[in-house]
């Protein structure tokens, strides 16, 4: 067997209770029996399976079809994702009716509508409110064809035709405040190679590590993982100009 070196012992020290599926790609050299083996060694002991005792699944059988996952394990202190494997378990599932009468008495239910309109003398105003974000921003109608209001503006302010690739943001993120001088034109290329120099906080993010030798180690020994965060970033990009020309038509 390989022998454990310093490095890896304190990339373990580190990061032992993150899921195992994290620490086989922090150790690609190394299995999960060993990786449990040094564990013990150094005195870390990763959680054990709890079963579901027969209070909890008389819990889950009585709110199922009025309750969400996230609910129910907010009740006897477990995952949605528990939760949803254990209905499968005991054989439970909603149907479309229920997940009618959920979406209406979950108040965090996602939700994307108009909430008033009223006529311009250029087109039909819209406010849009997302439950999502928790935000409001407006949309334009004119010619049947909906646009973001502040991609209106800017055009009109400058006399300047945006394509596809220009995204206008709010300087101070008030997507209400719809000021001239709070608007400003970005074109997408340039965000993703701003975003091309975020390694690190991919890293980061995707590893859940906070030691400057262990991300700069992940990042010069895993070049396809940066590729990767690359190809996210265009994926995104793509559909979110999908979005944004089906946002144009519907106007939601």
């Amino acid at each position: 067997m390989k022998k454990w070196t310093e490095s890896e012992r304190q990339l373990l020290r580190d990061n032992w209770n993150i899921p195992m599926r994290e620490i086989l790609k922090l150790l690609p050299d190394r299995n999960r029996k060993t990786i449990y083996w040094q564990l013990s060694e150094l005195g870390y002991k990763r959680q054990t399976y709890k079963r579901f005792t027969p209070e909890e699944d008389k819990v889950i059988f009585e709110n199922y079809k009025t309750l969400g996952n996230y609910a129910i394990g907010k009740i006897i202190k477990r995952t949605a994702k528990s939760i949803a494997k254990r209905m499968i378990v005991l054989g439970y599932k909603r149907e479309p009716d229920d997940f009618k009468e959920l979406a209406k008495s979950n108040k965090g239910c996602y939700q994307k509508g108009v909430s008033s309109e009223r006529k311009l003398k250029d087109g039909l105003l819209q406010l849009i409110y997302d439950s999502k974000t928790e935000r409001s921003f407006y949309n334009i109608k004119i010619e049947g064809k909906f646009i973001r209001y502040s991609r209106y503006l800017y055009e009109n302010f400058y006399n300047e035709k945006l394509s596809s690739d220009d995204v206008v943001f709010h300087l101070d993120g008030d997507s209400m405040n719809l000021l001239k001088e709070n608007l400003i034109k970005i074109n997408r290329n340039d965000l993703l190679s701003k975003n091309n120099m975020a390694d690190e906080a991919f890293v980061k993010r995707i590893f859940r590590i906070k030691n400057p030798e262990h991300i700069k180690f992940i990042i010069d020994s895993r070049p396809e993982l940066i590729e990767l965060k690359k190809n996210i970033l265009k994926l995104n990009s793509k559909l979110n100009e999908s979005k944004r020309k089906i946002s144009e038509t519907t106007g939601k």
